[in-house]
């Protein structure tokens, strides 16, 4: 059974913060420490983070960054998207919580974008 858990930033503990350095770290090989510093330092305290659970265990994760856009010459917040990760490639997991997280900005009345720093041809 999938379980989502949305936790703002400056709600975060340092179990959870355990937890999405060891699923963060599969995709992105940085030790303990640089993960940690990476997350204290962007992650603002109004930013949330997504964790994906099945059958209890992490299995996804995201997270969600304040931004502004600009939709027809409107200023509108809204969230990017960004950390996409899965514990194992193949499984649906990062379909999952990107659906799960849809569902969760439009019940919220919020936009999101995507955030990517690979380009696919």
């Amino acid at each position: 059974m999938f379980l989502l858990k949305i936790i703002q930033n400056s709600e975060i503990s340092p179990a959870d913060i355990d937890e999405i350095i060891r699923i963060k770290s599969i995709t992105w090989p940085y030790s303990y420490e640089k993960q940690l510093e990476w997350i204290n330092s962007k992650i603002k305290d109004t930013d949330i983070h997504v964790l994906l659970y099945f059958d209890k265990s992490l299995v996804a994760y995201l997270n969600l960054i304040e931004i502004e856009v600009t939709l027809d010459s409107n200023f509108k917040k809204g969230y990017g998207i960004g950390n996409v990760c899965s514990l194992e490639k193949w499984k649906g997991w990062g379909k999952k919580i990107i659906s799960e997280t849809n569902t969760y900005l439009t019940q919220n009345n919020k936009i999101g974008t995507l955030v990517s720093t690979k380009l696919f041809v």
